[in-house]
C-alpha cells in the first residue's frame, strides 16, 4: 500500500484561503494608513490661506531659450516672501522684506536658497509697461503674482508658486524648535537688537524676552526674528545673511525633531501663511521632507554697487546680464549661460538708469556665503 505522499486537496486549498486572506488584510491595513495619511496632511492644508493659483503663462518670461525650459524641469522653484506687515496675517499686499528663491534638485533633493536683495534695482512692472525701482515694490503694490513676475522677467527664472509668511509665523516655529543658538554681537548688533525684539513683539503680540549680554546664545522666536531684521549694522547684506542663516538653523532643528514636534509647528503656523500650492504638490513634499538637503546659500546680486538714487538707497547690479549669468551657475549648473534677450535689454535699461555696470562692484563688506559660478575642474587663467 502507498503511503500517503499527496496532501489532502481541501488543506491545500484551505491554507491557500488564509493566505489570500492574510494578503487582502495586509494590503487594506495599508490602504487604511495611506487614506489616514492622506486625510491629516488634507486637514493641515484646509488651514493655509490659499489663492487661486498663479497662472504660469502670466509669470513667466516667454523670451526663455529651449535648453533652458528643459533644464528648469529638472528643479521645482519656489518663491518665498517675509512680508513685513504690522498685523499678522495680511497677505495680499506689504513690503516684502525677505525675497528668497527655493530651488529644488527634483532628482537630488537638493535645495539651494538665494536671497534677492530687497533693494534690488530692477523691472517691478511688466515687459510691456516696464516700471524700474526696488525689488520688494512689486509685492506692496501688486501682490504675489507681480512679486514672481518681477523675479522671473528679471531672472530667468520660470517660478510659478509661492509662500508668504509673516513675522507671527516665524516666531511661532521658532519657539516650537526650543530656539535657535546664535551669536549676538558686541556693538551696533546689540545696541539694536532690542528695539528690533520690542517691535516685533508688537506686531505679533508675543511677549517680548530682551537680550540681556553679547556672545552665542538661545534665541526665542521674538529674539531671532529680531535678528533677522537688524539694518544698520552693513546695511541689507548682513541681513539678508542673517535670514539665510537663521533658515539653515530652521532646517536643521526641523529635520532633527520628532514628528510630534513637527505636527506642532504644523498646527501652530499653517494659518499664517499664505501659498497657491496644491493639495498635491503639497502632500508630495511633505512626503519627502527628511529627503531634502540644504546644499547652499547666497545673495543676488553677486555683483553690485550701492548709492541713493531719488534719494532712495538701492543696489545696482553690476550689471543684470553678469549676475544673472552666475545664478543660473549656482542654481542649475549652467556654467555657458546666454540670458535671454529680455534679461539682455533690461540689464542695457537699468545701466543706463544707474550708470554702474560692469567694472563698478563694490565690496559689500560683508563676507557672502560660498557659492560656485565656475564649473568644477576649470581654471581660471
Amino acid at each position: 500500500m502507498e503511503m500517503g505522499s499527496n496532501q489532502n486537496p481541501n488543506k491545500k486549498k484551505g491554507k491557500k484561503r488564509k493566505k489570500h486572506k492574510i494578503i487582502i488584510f495586509i494590503i487594506e491595513i495599508i490602504l487604511l494608513l495611506v487614506l489616514l495619511a492622506v486625510l491629516f496632511l488634507w486637514s493641515k492644508y484646509q488651514k493655509i490661506e490659499h489663492v487661486d493659483n498663479i497662472q504660469t503663462e502670466d509669470v513667466v518670461n516667454e523670451d526663455l531659450g529651449l535648453t533652458t525650459q528643459e533644464v528648469l524641469k529638472g528643479y521645482t522653484n519656489i518663491a518665498i516672501f517675509g512680508l513685513d506687515n504690522e498685523k499678522s496675517g495680511v497677505f495680499t499686499s506689504g513690503n516684502s522684506d525677505l525675497i528668497m528663491i527655493a530651488s529644488i534638485n527634483n532628482d537630488t533633493k537638493e535645495v539651494k536658497v538665494v536671497s534677492v536683495y530687497r533693494d534690488t534695482y530692477l523691472n517691478v512692472g511688466t515687459s510691456a509697461e516696464p516700471y524700474y525701482w526696488k525689488a520688494n515694490y512689486a509685492y506692496n503694490h501688486g501682490g504675489p503674482k507681480q512679486a514672481v513676475l518681477t523675479l522671473n522677467q528679471n531672472l530667468d527664472l520660470d517660478i510659478a508658486d509661492y509662500v508668504a509668511v509673516d513675522f507671527y509665523a516665524i516666531c511661532k516655529v521658532i519657539d516650537l524648535l526650543g530656539g535657535l543658538e546664535i551669536n549676538v554681537e558686541e556693538g551696533k548688533m546689540m545696541e539694536e537688537i532690542n528695539i528690533y525684539i520690542a517691535e516685533t513683539a508688537a506686531y505679533t503680540g508675543l511677549e517680548p524676552h530682551m537680550v540681556e549680554h553679547p556672545g552665542v546664545q538661545t534665541l526665542d522666536g521674538v529674539q531671532s526674528t529680531a535678528y533677522c531684521r537688524i539694518r544698520h549694522d552693513a546695511n541689507d547684506f548682513r541681513r539678508a545673511q542673517r535670514q539665510r542663516e537663521v533658515l539653515s538653523k530652521i532646517v536643521e532643528k526641523t529635520k532633527s525633531s520628532s514628528i510630534f514636534t513637527i505636527n506642532k509647528i504644523i498646527d501652530a503656523v499653517l494659518e499664517d501663511i499664505s501659498t497657491d500650492l496644491t493639495e498635491m504638490q503639497l502632500i508630495s513634499m511633505a512626503a519627502q521632507l527628511l529627503d531634502y538637503e540644504l546644499a547652499g546659500t547666497t545673495g543676488f546680486p553677486f555683483e553690485l554697487y550701492t548709492f541713493d538714487l531719488s534719494r532712495k538707497y538701492i543696489v545696482a547690479p553690476c550689471d543684470l546680464e553678469k549676475n544673472v549669468k552666475e545664478l543660473h551657475a549656482y542654481l542649475f549648473g549652467e556654467y555657458n549661460y546666454t540670458p535671454s534677450n529680455t534679461v539682455l535689454e533690461l540689464s542695457r535699461a537699468i545701466a543706463a538708469d544707474t550708470g554702474k555696470g560692469v567694472g563698478d562692484e563694490q565690496s559689500t563688506g560683508v563676507s557672502e556665503d560660498q557659492y560656485v559660478t565656475q564649473e568644477p575642474g576649470d581654471v581660471e587663467e
